[in-house]
């Protein structure tokens, strides 16, 4: 999510979706901790994105970025896990819900490190090749690129939603022999 945070309301937008997005999975499998955890972070998001849309009169900055990412994602793992949330899932289906669910944040992170990598310069170097900038070198508006950027954040998480409860084929708990 640090990687997300360089444009107005980005990484508060797709933070916001994915957490309400592991909080319905959380509150459905039995995950009642985690679940009101993700919905206070999703709602607080929601507040900051007020203050944080363009032009952002507030900033994220990498300690709120760093810790969305980290609530997120470890949150992401536990309920992922096979030890409380719907142990009958198999290994395959749990890794997809997973990936499905910070799937904007990765397409993004890979990007940059690939682009990076192939004009030979630093990961770690900051650089306009994010996916928001890339977006705005199309033509869109801060506001558009965020929203945007949110759509594909709540499209994927719905996928990974419904790849995990066994609405797409292939997903979901396995069928009786």
């Amino acid at each position: 999510f640090n990687l997300l945070d360089n444009t107005d309301g980005a990484a508060a937008g797709i933070a916001m979706v994915t957490a309400a997005a592991l909080a319905v999975w959380a509150l459905g499998t039995g995950w009642v901790s985690i679940g009101i955890l993700q919905l206070a972070l999703a709602a607080s998001c929601a507040g900051f994105l007020v203050h944080n849309w363009a032009p952002a009169r507030i900033f994220m900055g990498d300690a709120g970025s760093l810790f969305l990412g980290f609530v997120i994602s470890g949150s992401a793992v536990l309920v992922f896990a096979p030890a409380r949330s719907a142990p009958d899932l198999p290994w395959s289906t749990r890794i997809c819900g997973l990936l499905l669910l910070t799937f904007v944040a990765e397409v993004d992170t890979a990007t940059v490190v690939l682009a990076r990598r192939r004009a030979g310069r630093s990961i770690t170097r900051g650089g306009t090749d994010h996916a928001a900038h890339r977006l705005r070198t199309l033509g869109l508006s801060v506001p558009q690129t965020a929203v945007l950027l949110s759509a594909g954040g709540s499209a994927s998480c719905a996928v990974g939603l419904l790849v995990v409860a066994g609405g797409v084929p292939g997903g979901g708990t396995p069928a009786a022999p």
